[in-house]
């Protein structure tokens, strides 16, 4: 990750480290979010698409050479390598038409320099650590998502426990 980080700076990109509160992040670095040691979480900000565009770009390729440099392969099978991207201001519109598009009608990232061509794709949420994060921040998925998981896991407990003779009735109440 430091190699990472340097050669991100190295690129003329500011980076920071993710540390403190949300207020942390500002639209003019790269941060970095450390993870679990086979996880790295980036957030790029940029003033403009065309900037965005290029902060990506440099980092897809700064992360695809470092992992190059230890023989790694960066994991873009789905749920695995994905990404969110959000456009704003000036230029969105067509910086959003550029982009490739998946078979699913995802936007597609390019990893610049990989052959075959590889893309990791844009998605709108995911799931990490059991949780899911959305791009818009919407709390109710991962809600929905961990009261699903609790009632999965107490469903047979339930029965097994309310229906048995062996468990006094007072207990069960």
């Amino acid at each position: 990750m430091q190699l990472i980080i340097e050669e991100l700076a190295d690129a003329s990109l500011t980076v920071k480290l993710r540390q403190g509160p949300m207020g942390f992040w500002d639209a003019t670095s790269l941060a970095v979010a450390p993870s679990p040691p086979d996880d790295e979480a980036f957030l790029a900000c940029a003033s403009n698409s065309a900037r965005l565009d290029n902060v990506i770009e440099t980092m897809l390729e700064v992360i695809s050479s470092v992992y190059g440099l230890f023989a790694l392969e960066m994991s873009v099978d789905p749920k695995k390598g994905e990404a969110f991207l959000k456009y704003r201001g000036g230029g969105c519109t067509a910086a959003r038409a550029a982009r490739p598009i998946g078979s699913r009608g995802e936007m597609l990232l390019r990893i610049p320099g990989a052959d075959p061509p590889t893309f990791v794709r844009v998605v709108n949420q995911y799931k990490h650590l059991d949780s899911v994060v959305t791009d818009v921040g919407n709390l109710l998925v991962d809600a929905k998502h961990r009261k699903s998981d609790a009632m999965q896991a107490y469903t047979p407990v339930c029965s097994k426990i309310l229906g048995s003779s062996a468990v006094p009735v007072p207990l069960k109440i």
